[in-house]
């Protein structure tokens, strides 16, 4: 009952931040709450690309993206 509870409060959280966009995979859930850990399905549970597998490309995505931009401003830093 308590993990429903707090998953509630999750959405709850996810959707007053920002009422726009809507929530596809439990990263979006996660993201800008705070939360450490979060727990996907994978996809022998929900198809051919479950949950777990969105979040994974999304999170790299994310990281791929965010990877050049931090190399360019430590070189920046260095070269200065």
């Amino acid at each position: 009952m308590r993990l429903g509870v707090f998953l509630a409060e999750f959405i709850q959280a996810a959707f007053e931040q920002n009422q726009e966009q809507i929530a596809r995979t439990i990263a979006d859930l996660v993201r800008g709450t705070g939360a450490k850990f979060a727990y996907a399905m994978s996809s022998g549970l929900q198809g051919q690309d479950g949950d777990l597998e969105k979040s994974r490309r999304q999170l790299a995505e994310h990281v791929h993206g965010a990877l050049p931009k931090r190399r360019e401003r430590t070189e920046a830093l260095t070269l200065a």
